[in-house]
């Protein structure tokens, strides 16, 4: 990641001398994530679905176009995952799991702002998302409900399921904001942003074999698997911007 935040820096400096209307700025803010689609157990109308949240920051150039046009490339680093939990009254399937991974994100966004030192900004456009780090699949089972079945094993187990899911995907982004310029050359913003991964975040798969390593509690089913999956994120972020060049 540090490799990465260095060469957007590299590019961002070497470009003052030719670029005309460059702006620089830096974001950071907390993102709430879900996964769509189908998933964990067969029977997927049994248990529920929760959010997770984590911190994401962002550096990024944007180059005006015209008094209402820009484009703007960005790089951010953010956190995804997602948490269930399966329905009290379902027995067999009291047993609750999360994971997170970490991703580089790539967008490239066409900007429409309006107004004076105050500005009203939206932007939207594609993003290449690039999976960078592990996730680890934590599954629980929820002893109070499941330690009077007939041969119950609780279940403790973590496992590394990065292979699992698909190293780049391709998502849609959009936002709107506020900026305000405080001196000619450097301002604020805050920003409430959309992102949804258009392809699937997970490769299809019918089912984990997470528990090939213990024994399964009479009708307990292989736990997890994935279908048709996609990363559903929602963005607050606040940040300082430099104009580089006027």
């Amino acid at each position: 990641m540090k490799l990465f935040f260095s060469t957007f820096m590299l590019i961002a400096v070497s470009s003052v001398a030719t670029a005309q209307n460059l702006t620089l700025g830096v974001k950071a803010g907390s993102s709430t994530t879900t996964f769509r689609g189908d998933y964990s157990y067969s029977a997927s109308n049994m248990y529920d679905n929760s959010k997770t949240n984590s911190l994401v920051l962002t550096e990024y150039l944007n180059y005006k176009l015209t008094s209402m046009l820009s484009v703007q490339a960005e790089l951010s680093y953010q956190k995804k995952g997602f948490e269930y939990k399966t329905k009290r009254t379902v027995v067999d399937y009291a047993e609750f799991g999360n994971v997170e991974f970490g991703y580089l994100q790539i967008p490239l966004l066409l900007q429409f702002s309006y107004g004076g030192k105050l500005k009203v900004f939206s932007n939207g456009g594609p993003s290449v998302n690039i999976l960078v780090s592990d996730g680890y699949f934590h599954l629980k089972s929820n002893n109070s409900e499941l330690s009077n079945s007939v041969g119950y094993v609780p279940l403790d187990v973590t496992r590394n399921i990065k292979s699992d899911f698909n190293k780049v995907t391709l998502g849609l982004v959009g936002s709107a904001g506020v900026s305000y310029d405080i001196t000619s050359t450097i301002g604020i913003l805050g920003e409430f942003r959309i992102g949804y991964d258009l392809t699937k975040s997970a490769k299809n798969k019918e089912k984990l074999t997470i528990y090939t390593f213990l024994p399964l509690p009479p009708g307990t089913p292989e736990p997890l698997y994935y279908k048709n999956t996609h990363f559903l994120s929602y963005t607050v972020q606040g940040g300082v911007y430099f104009k580089l060049s006027k």
